[in-house]
């Protein structure tokens, strides 16, 4: 079972000696990350390109020779996937190791996971409705999303009601696509959630 991955996804760079050996490393020719790789992985586990991104990688007839070659039959896909990445890999019987699509969605999707949170009992910040007479209440800080932005796309705070009326006005139609929360005061972090079918590791 030999796997590809590539290294500007850092993860399973620092997997022990032993979940190595089917691991092979696609890098950036010429790059600092070329020299770590040779320091790091055996010669011949190493796969050299002009590109070593998977968006790019995918539309380069070469790619998929070059994972036939080497007998891989699943490819790490880092960060996120999407249509064009699960098209790729169906069409040239490749395993992409990832969330599935469906699941990435429903995970990313801030209605949902705030429901997944609560659901589970898990420390979340309190939500509100987004109704008119809900909305002249709020005299603190709050965050506005649209479910199914990510990172800081889709994402307003505002100081009172009347900020929040102001936000409120190009969504009048699509309030249910939207969710509100409290402002929590603190340093902002990232949780990558890693499940397995016995247990839930929390990186």
């Amino acid at each position: 079972m030999n796997i590809a991955v590539f290294t500007n996804s850092i993860d399973p760079i620092f997997l022990e000696a032993t979940y190595q050996k089917p691991l092979f490393v696609i890098v950036q020719k010429g790059t600092d990350l070329e020299t770590f790789t040779k320091i790091n992985f055996q010669k011949d586990k190493i796969i050299a390109m002009d590109k070593a991104d998977i968006k790019s990688s995918i539309k380069t007839n070469s790619f998929a020779k070059v994972l036939k070659k080497n007998d891989i039959k699943y490819l790490f896909v880092p960060h996120r996937t999407s249509e064009e990445i699960d098209k790729w890999c169906k069409k040239n019987n490749i395993k992409p190791l990832v969330t599935t699509l469906k699941q990435q969605k429903e995970l990313e999707n801030k209605l949902y996971f705030d429901k997944l949170l609560k659901k589970n009992k898990i420390l979340s910040p309190k939500t509100f409705k987004t109704d008119k007479s809900t909305i002249k209440k709020i005299q603190k800080t709050c965050v506005l999303q649209e479910a199914g932005s990510f990172g800081m796309f889709g994402t307003k705070f505002c100081k009172n009601g009347q900020e929040l009326t102001d936000a409120l006005k190009p969504y009048e139609t699509q309030r249910k696509n939207l969710i509100l929360r409290e402002y929590l005061d603190g340093m902002s972090i990232g949780v990558s959630i890693f499940m397995d079918k016995d247990k839930n590791y929390f990186f």
